[in-house]
């Protein structure tokens, strides 16, 4: 068993303090390559190196349940939905799984991609799932059958994207390219919305939308960059203007 510490942060966006409130040592099967918090703050998932997935309490550590690896190698990023009760998982090895969270062991959806190294995010209700991958296209999948319901390719980003992050239920989402640069994109339509100006310091591993304002927040080689997300709608809004509306904390 490996002993991990948990420190739960809350970060000011404008450059404040950052603060811990809560901090314990959880025993986990083997050592984590992700953890993400649930939206309502009151559970940690921890995706693990061997593939495995352990829920656990936000406040004391308490294990609430855990899934088997599947086939699955390890686990790299995972996504909440809205209501906490779907958790999505990224491997290496092409496995995306879609996890009930309150029926530990029970997975809903499995399925492999062609792309080794993908990344993937869930819609805020659980119903779809945006994947990328580095050299690969964009797809906008149903999440319990895995169907593929759009496909495309960004022509300018032939590279590809690496992380994906679904805001909104119509497809409205943010992908980062392995340079660490950020693009809006309709995934449903299979379009760019707007090009992003600003940098996340190279190469784009890790996003998440902040507790409570629901500002995007990558994580690059050059530390967290956060987004606003009254700034990404309104790049909806205006798709033509190029903008830099980051703050690194």
């Amino acid at each position: 068993m490996k002993i991990a510490r948990a420190y739960l942060l809350i970060a000011a966006l404008a450059g404040g303090p950052v603060a811990v409130y809560a901090a314990f040592d959880v025993a986990l099967p083997s050592w984590s390559e992700s953890a993400r918090m649930s939206p309502q703050g009151d559970r940690i998932a921890f995706g693990q190196g061997d593939g495995k997935v352990v829920l656990v309490d936000a406040v004391d550590g308490r294990v609430l349940g855990s899934w088997s690896a599947e086939g699955a190698n390890q686990v790299t990023d995972m996504t909440f939905s809205a209501d906490g009760k779907q958790l999505l998982t990224v491997s290496p090895n092409r496995t995306i799984r879609l996890l009930a969270t309150g029926e530990p062991g029970r997975t809903i959806m499995k399925w492999s991609l062609p792309e080794f190294y993908p990344g993937a995010g869930l819609s805020p209700d659980g119903r779809h799932v945006l994947t990328v991958a580095h050299h690969g296209p964009l797809r906008w999948c149903d999440a319990l059958s895995g169907a593929v319901l759009r496909e495309w390719r960004d022509a300018e980003r032939p590279d590809g994207y690496s992380i994906a992050l679904v805001l909104e239920d119509s497809g409205l989402a943010c992908v980062a390219s392995m340079q660490g640069g950020m693009t809006l994109v309709d995934a449903a339509a299979g379009r760019v919305v707007a090009r992003l100006a600003g940098e996340s310091g190279g190469y784009a591993s890790d996003a998440f939308l902040m507790p409570g304002s629901g500002d995007v927040a990558i994580r690059g080689g050059g530390g967290i960059v956060v987004w606003s997300r009254a700034a990404l709608l309104a790049a909806r809004a205006n798709p033509a203007k190029r903008m830099f509306s980051s703050s690194a904390i």
